[in-house]
């Protein structure tokens, strides 16, 4: 059977950009994986030579991102044209993965002729080159996220116009934020709210981009909008006011650990 090759002029825009959006990906996770790489040998590699091997390192990353840069222009005209609540954080992730790798390149590349000798300042060297990459793997992350949360949920407006529905509605579903504590996860909020008379199953069915509850997904992952599951809650498992007094209960714990972390930042500056 012969097989046709698709041009890109066959394509619709959806298409082409969900092909970007791969494209992308694709590198990122290749990049994500050699930083990955970089913190298991971290303890394996001579402390003097830590900062060359992380400049080495970040140089093939920023040689394998030719791609990248091909790419990301047309997918951030889709998102000015069909999804502009997303065009600024595709362009901000992007452009913080740019000036990361300059600055790990700048703070980690030195002359192989002068290294130090010091053991202390090596070990400072090295820590810093550590905490840089671990940057530069969560802005990688946090890019690859939003990027695949945008096709997704592109192709999901799209179906809910083919069937009928309000394809320009405000999808429920969240680009992914593990620092967001306005939301939980899914197993804690069936545990909290509904005494576990829930199970994942049934919680996991009523999130879609037309339900009624706000949430983030991640692979396997969810985690759900506090206040939407609260006031779900209060229909289904508990009384309104047992719902509001376990969410002021949530929040107030979320609030305490914030202010010893503020505490424990200013008190070591770490």
């Amino acid at each position: 059977m012969n097989k046709t090759k698709v041009s890109r002029q066959d394509l619709t825009l959806l298409d082409e950009f969900e092909q970007d959006v791969k494209v992308v990906v694709g590198v990122l996770e290749s990049s994500r994986k050699r930083t990955l790489k970089w913190r298991e040998e971290f303890t394996k590699i001579s402390l003097q030579f830590i900062p060359q091997r992380t400049c080495n390192d970040v140089i093939k990353i920023a040689e394998s991102f030719r791609p990248v840069g091909e790419a990301i222009p047309k997918i951030l005209r889709f998102l000015t044209v069909h999804r502009p609540e997303f065009k600024d954080r595709v362009e901000v992730g992007y452009s913080d993965i740019r000036k990361k790798i300059k600055e790990i390149v700048r703070i980690c590349g030195q002359d192989p002729r002068n290294l130090p000798s010091d053991s202390g300042v090596m070990a400072e060297k090295a820590a810093e080159c550590y905490g840089q990459i671990c940057d530069l793997g969560r802005y990688i992350d946090k890019l690859s996220d939003n990027l695949r949360f945008c096709a997704r949920t592109a192709r999901e407006q799209q179906q809910l116009q083919k069937n009928g529905g309000q394809g320009d509605a405000e999808s429920k579903e969240q680009p992914w934020d593990e620092n967001n504590s306005d939301y939980m996860a899914n197993s804690d909020a069936i545990t909290t709210f509904t005494r576990g008379k829930m199970t994942l199953s049934a919680l996991s069915k009523l999130l879609t981009p037309d339900g009624s509850i706000c949430y983030m997904r991640k692979g396997q992952r969810a985690r759900v909008h506090i206040g939407d599951f609260r006031d779900f809650a209060s229909k289904k498992f508990v009384s309104d006011e047992l719902a509001n007094e376990i969410a002021d209960e949530i929040f107030a714990d979320r609030e305490a650990k914030k202010e010893e972390m503020r505490r424990h930042k200013n008190k070591t500056g770490k």
